[in-house]
């Protein structure tokens, strides 16, 4: 998340994609590499939201709350693009921040399956998906999901 992220959408979007399903999806959100500017109140309005998450029984389907989240900090956009690149895992990134044409640039830099900008992962049955490293190989839905049977 960058500096210049809308930090309501963002943190409401980062507890969704890290809890919903308690965590139990594939391209749930594991890690948030935060750029200094935001990363405390994010950190804060993170927690608060999280906190109001419903605990219980995982097998009641109103349990909100399962996973961990991982919040880490990078000195600058570089440093938690590197971050990110660097990982063993690369299923999906989002990032967040008001200047697109800055997200579509590091985009191109950035070393997963998939890139969204200011939402959470997804996927679409018109659209391919799948992972790099050791989230997986080839993809799924899409012409090359249906290519791949």
């Amino acid at each position: 998340m960058l500096d210049d992220a809308d930090l309501d959408d963002a943190v409401r979007a980062a507890v969704t994609a890290r809890f919903v399903n308690c965590g139990q999806v594939c391209l749930a959100a594991k890690r948030f590499i935060l750029t200094p500017r935001i990363a405390e109140e994010l950190e804060q309005r993170f927690a608060i939201a999280a906190s109001a998450l419903r605990i219980g029984n995982p097998l009641d389907r109103t349990t909100q709350l399962g996973p961990m989240a991982a919040l880490m900090r990078a000195r600058n956009a570089e440093e938690a693009l590197s971050l990110a690149n660097g990982s063993a895992y690369g299923l999906g990134c989002v990032m967040w921040t008001r200047d697109i044409e800055r997200a579509r640039a590091l985009a191109r830099r950035a070393a997963p399956g998939s890139v969204f900008i200011n939402g959470v992962t997804a996927s679409d049955p018109r659209l391919p998906v799948g992972g790099v490293k050791l989230s997986g190989y080839g993809r799924e839905l899409g012409a090359a999901g249906i290519g791949s049977w």
